[in-house]
């Protein structure tokens, strides 16, 4: 039999191993804790992104159903202005891309360097800044809507004349005269169509209908390149397309 001291002894051997195990358990216990912590944190990164998803829907959806709004009332309540915004959009969409095209008109057809091309912009835009500033003038004798409506039959019937006259290099030194034309239209046009149309709007409701104006604005800007470009590479007539 072992003694009493021997006992002890085996007593105190034994303590360690016991809190060895504890130790052990415990680290092992914490080790299956941090695993199960981080699949809740990837689930509630999925919620989050869940939610967001939700709202950007919700945003869309809100943004469809206001444009589907101002489209009923334009149909049923203000359709002048419907009727207004449609023709806005296309004379805009030419207009704003008139400038593009031009510089591959006459850099092609008519051969004009860098340097005269940006003489002949420059003297648009010199000529413009004048014409939107007396616009107001021929607005209060004429009127917003005839003096909006005059400014396209002269940009029209300029283009189609110009059709005509500008048919080859030779006629560099005219490209200046419709220049200057041009210019008139430009400065006239921008000046006009927002008078018109705050006329045409109700005073209630101006916010809402001048983002539908800005809107019109820039909807159809990229259809007149793409037809050009596609066009100019079919029948190789920068003449005809433009």
């Amino acid at each position: 039999l072992p003694l009493k001291g021997e006992e002890e002894e085996d007593k105190e051997d034994a303590a360690p191993e016991k809190d060895e195990v504890a130790i052990t358990t415990t680290t092992t216990t914490l080790k299956r804790g941090e695993g199960q912590c981080r699949p809740q944190a990837k689930k509630k990164s999925r919620k989050g992104r869940r939610r967001q998803r939700k709202k950007k829907r919700a945003l869309h959806v809100a943004a469809l159903k206001d444009v589907y709004d101002s489209y009923r009332l334009l149909r049923e309540d203000f359709p002048d202005v419907g009727l207004f915004l449609a023709g806005y959009a296309v004379a805009t969409g030419g207009v704003s891309s008139f400038a593009t095209l031009a510089v591959v008109f006459l850099s092609e057809h008519l051969d004009l360097e860098e340097t005269e091309v940006l003489y002949v912009f420059a003297t648009l835009l010199i000529v413009a800044m004048p014409a939107g500033a007396l616009a107001n003038k021929v607005m209060r004798r004429f009127g917003a809507q005839r003096t909006f409506l005059g400014v396209l039959v002269v940009f029209a019937t300029t283009c189609f004349f110009a059709y005509f006259v500008l048919v080859s290099a030779a006629a560099k030194s005219l490209v200046y005269l419709f220049s200057i034309i041009w210019g008139v239209c430009f400065g006239t046009y921008f000046a006009a169509n927002t008078s018109f149309y705050t006329q045409l709007v109700p005073k209630h409701a101006e916010s809402h209908f001048m983002a539908l104006f800005y809107f019109a604005a820039v909807i159809l800007t990229w259809a007149p390149p793409a037809v050009f470009t596609v066009l100019n590479q079919l029948t190789n007539a920068t003449r005809i397309v433009f």
